[in-house]
């Protein structure tokens, strides 16, 4: 049973027709099929009102589809949500990812005049079997339109292709995926260099190949899920080129006596549309379904030329699939002359790539910041529009400055198949031209310069070389470091050490402060280094704990073992808490909120309450060598007048349950102050942990420490029993 719906976006001040959908089956609360709720978000809208994902737990085995929610009992509790936010649709984005994490994601489009997204998040979040719940981002592509026209293509030249092009003239097996708009297959010079499915039957209505899709001759129309990459004939916004325009700087056939030639020469190119037919060319509205189509092709490039300032889970694992799987994945850094960081292109495991022009100067509305990787020519760019079959144009922006170093790293790829996505963006970085005198206000925010292909193909050749060392870590103040070369490269490379980014004769004996140092081993074989850096954290002792804090409501900041920090915070309703876990620059990677918990009493033991509302919510947290997270908080039952320790363990990667404990609090000690509580090592540490607190002593009006702890736990949560009566 499906049924259309529409959906309208006001897209840069003008209000556009971007979607159409197809609900499988009727969802709780519905009769009959239900169109989606039409959205028109304002100029400055950066999510989706109506739309969000959500992803379940890896060990939730129960497959979410409108049948399921309707008749499965454990799910009644999102049924209800659903009918209550009057939900419409219900996808997996990701189906085609089998066999990865990425198909647990869903997408849901509800009403959203009925509740918003933050509070349709909210409460499903909630639901135990759910991992994380976030909005979708809206993208935009990365275009300005420029009506100059050039009979020359100064970039090639400026970041010697032809020199590159001794080296390689690049391989049909080679596959850069353009994720765009549309494209015009037709055009003269595109249509040598499509990559042609060889085993699909182009136009005989049947799934020859069986991958799922029909017809997918040149590659696959993410947004209205055809074989049919063309933009339609309905598109007359300037736009309607992005598409072609950046297939051509990527891939465009190269020495064919006509058109222009491309930086890519011989690779393929495979295309994923991600605007509907129905839509506006400059909305790709499928833009992330359109990444996971190029993964799922196993694609050995990927180009996106589009964006905007927001990041979310969902997208980062995406790409952290594809650099799992090896795939490369270039991203324009965007063109709203600010340091603000854009995604997809901030994201890890994404090359971001700002603009130049002719003279190497920062086009005037590329963005820029410490975030950027690499630029590459973006103005007045030369390339294939999609006006006509023999039709060429000029476009600027990171929009053409991205396909360029795409276009490049297919090249390394075709001089040597077995480069991995770091060393392809070592290789890039450390082979480009430094343009920092030519950009004086923009140092270090323009990435490592410049791409050079020559450079850059001459690195390949000595692509097998790599820097890997090992380490104890963490460690503590005056502990002796290890680290051992573990590289095993050609005769004639060289190493060299770096710590926090200076070069040293060798790695420190030791640390004698605290803090977290950055170590790098760099490996040196003719014209290029390779290297591998790893975050060492020197901690002064085996206790992690803290004590009473101000208003501010923060328990716990303490720097993580795998780089950046984690926090703990009550607000709001101490009952419920809160770990983070934020980058170094504070953007954070997971949320987790405690279930209730109830709150000790208020101390009222000398004359009146000392302990506010938010006080009694403080608890404690720290992280194993293991990178698990354990957290402890004081609790009580009041029918029992019984105090208890309520014990939390966490996955330190995804912020996903390991496990939950209560154990009771020695008979001895009245008060279990929140504020009063460590958590404290037991040497060898990363074998056992204890729960410790201070007691307040009534004669000097002061805690004093507990000799000993409240109780012990080994990593599997066994009590072991220093007062084990839990």
């Amino acid at each position: 049973m499906t049924s259309n719906c529409i959906v309208v976006l006001a897209f840069l001040g003008i209000v556009l027709l971007t979607q159409s959908c197809r609900v499988s089956g009727a969802l709780p609360g519905n009769n009959k099929p239900k169109p989606a709720t039409v959205f028109i978000p304002n100029e400055d809208s950066t999510f989706w009102a109506n739309r969000i994902y959500f992803k379940v737990k890896p060990d939730f085995k129960t497959e979410i589809t409108p049948r399921s929610v309707q008749q499965h009992e454990q799910l009644v509790s999102l049924k209800r949500i659903f009918t209550s936010f009057g939900v419409s649709s219900l996808n997996q984005p990701f189906k085609m990812l089998s066999g990865t994490s990425m198909v647990d994601v869903y997408e849901i489009t509800f009403d959203s005049k009925i509740g918003g997204a933050d509070q349709l998040i909210a409460q499903i979040g909630r639901l135990p079997y759910i991992l994380y719940a976030e909005k979708i981002p809206i993208r935009k592509y990365f275009y300005q339109p420029n009506d100059q026209k050039f009979s020359q293509q100064y970039a090639l030249s400026l970041i010697q292709a032809p020199d590159a092009w001794t080296l390689s003239h690049g391989d049909h097996n080679i596959r850069v995926a353009i994720v765009d708009n549309a494209l015009l297959t037709d055009h003269e010079d595109m249509m040598p260099n499509l990559w042609i499915n060889p085993g699909e039957i182009s136009g005989n209505g049947f799934d020859d190949d069986s991958n799922g899709k029909i017809d997918d001759i040149h590659g696959w129309d993410a947004a209205d899920g055809n074989g049919d990459v063309n933009l339609p004939l309905g598109w007359t916004d300037p736009i309607k080129s992005h598409g072609t325009h950046c297939a051509g700087i990527a891939g465009a056939s190269t020495d064919n006596t006509f058109g222009i030639a491309s930086i890519g020469f011989n690779n393929k190119l495979v295309f994923i549309k991600t605007t509907m037919d129905s839509g506006y060319p400059g909305a790709p509205t499928h833009g992330m379904q359109g990444v996971a189509e190029a993964i799922a092709y196993g694609v050995d490039v990927i180009s996106i030329s589009w964006g905007g300032t927001d990041k979310i889970q969902t997208e980062q694992d995406l790409f952290n699939l594809a650099y799992q799987q090896g795939i490369i994945v270039v991203a324009a850094a965007g063109n709203s002359n600010m340091e603000l960081r854009h995604y997809p292109a901030a994201y890890d495991h994404v090359i971001a790539v700002a603009s130049t022009d002719q003279n190497d100067v920062r086009s005037p509305l590329s963005n820029f910041g410490s975030w950027v990787d690499v630029s590459a020519p973006g103005t007045a760019i030369l390339s294939t529009l999609a006006t006509g079959v023999s039709d060429y144009g000029v476009q600027d922006g990171t929009s053409m400055a991205c396909p360029l170093v795409a276009g490049l790293a297919g090249l390394m790829k075709a001089k040597n198949p077995a480069l991995t996505p770091d060393q392809i963006l070592y290789c890039l970085k450390n082979s480009a031209d430094n343009i920092e005198v030519l950009n004086p206000t923009y140092a270090g925010k323009l990435g490592a310069g410049r791409i050079n292909a020559k450079n850059a193909l001459e690195c390949c050749l000595s692509g097998s070389v790599q820097a890997s060392f090992s380490i104890n870590n963490p460690l503590e103040t005056n502990e002796l470091l290890s680290a051992v070369n573990t590289s095993t490269n050609p005769s004639g490379t060289s190493y060299t050490w770096l710590l926090d980014g200076t070069v040293v004769s060798a790695p420190p004996a030791s640390f004698a402060q605290t803090g977290i140092y950055t170590l790098e081993l760099q490996a040196n074989y003719g014209n290029c280094t390779f290297g591998q850096e790893q975050v060492i954290h020197v901690m002064g002792n085996n206790d992690i704990s803290f004590a009473k804090k101000s208003d501010e409501y923060i328990c716990d900041v303490l720097p993580s073992r795998s780089g950046g920090y984690l926090v703990g915070s009550v607000a709001g309703n101490p009952a419920q808490k809160t770990i983070q876990k934020l980058d170094h620059e504070g953007n954070p990677e997971w949320i987790w909120s405690t279930p209730p918990v109830p709150l000790p009493p208020y101390f009222t033991g000398y004359g009146g309450e000392i302990f506010n509302y938010f006080e009694r919510g403080y608890f404690a947290t720290a992280e194993d060598d293991d990178g698990t997270v354990v957290i402890a908080i004081p609790s009580y039952e009041s029918s029992t007048s019984t105090h208890y320790i309520t014990a939390f363990k966490l996955d330190g990667t995804t912020g996903q349950f390991i496990w939950q404990r209560e154990f009771r609090v020695s008979t001895g000690y009245q008060f279990a102050f929140p504020f009063f509580l460590q958590i404290r090592w037991i040497y060898p540490r990363g074998k056992r942990f204890a729960v410790q607190q201070d007691v307040y002593d009534e004669n000097r009006r002061r805690r004093q420490p507990v000799v000993e702890p409240l109780l012990q736990l080994d990593r599997a949560h066994t009590n072991k029993g220093v007062h084990p009566n839990g």
